[in-house]
């Protein structure tokens, strides 16, 4: 069985910025892209923008702080029995104070 290859772009900047360009340039390279953010309406505008270039995406929603929301990511990807050729990590968390 030939597995789909897909791409994986989490965090910050997803939906936008150098996120949402890295996200469409591996859409133009063919890849399946899952643009993974918090905010759904940022998100489906650039997978949006992805299919009506003739590319495919999908977004996910999660916040990248919170592991099970990452692994569950992660599971989607592998029970869809997808291989991933890509990822791209634009995290930042605002250090707490002392």
């Amino acid at each position: 069985m030939i597995r789909q290859r897909c791409a994986v772009v989490v965090g910050m900047g997803a939906s936008h910025g150098i996120g949402a360009a890295v996200s469409r340039r591996i859409g133009h390279e063919g890849l399946l892209v899952y643009v993974a953010g918090r905010t759904p309406e940022k998100l489906e505008g650039v997978v949006a923008e992805i299919q009506q270039a003739g590319g495919q995406a999908e977004s996910y929603i999660l916040d990248a702080t919170k592991t099970r929301q990452v692994d569950a990511l992660f599971s989607h990807i592998n029970a869809r029995q997808q291989a991933i050729a890509q990822t791209c990590w634009h995290i930042y968390q605002q250090p707490r104070s002392a």
